[in-house]
């Protein structure tokens, strides 16, 4: 079986700041189902749908380790969340060693 390359630890991390930063759900269901995803899964998802503050369309882009919304859903308020969560994501990958594991 081939190995995601992130770890259970880095994508609770990742967990974390959708949370903090982008209004995801902090409930254990959702959490095991995002670490499992990226920690465990051969092939994780391209596109993972959290929701949270940035509505139906908030998403998690894997491997680029970012969030966006729909273009339709974004507002000013919106845009400085993607920005801040997106920075938060960056910090967390860059003192990350995603194979380590």
């Amino acid at each position: 079986m081939i190995r995601s390359p992130i770890t259970a630890a880095m994508a609770n991390g990742l967990y974390d700041a959708l949370v903090e930063y982008a209004g995801a759900i902090d409930a254990d269901d959702l959490r095991q189902r995002f670490v499992f995803e990226f920690s465990q899964r051969a092939s994780p998802t391209n596109e993972y749908r959290f929701q949270g503050a940035l509505g139906f369309g908030g998403k998690f882009r894997y491997p680029q380790l970012t969030v966006d919304c729909y273009p339709e859903d974004l507002t000013p308020a919106r845009n400085t969340m993607i920005q801040e969560t997106n920075l938060a994501l960056a910090r967390i990958a860059s003192r990350s060693d995603p194979l380590a594991g």
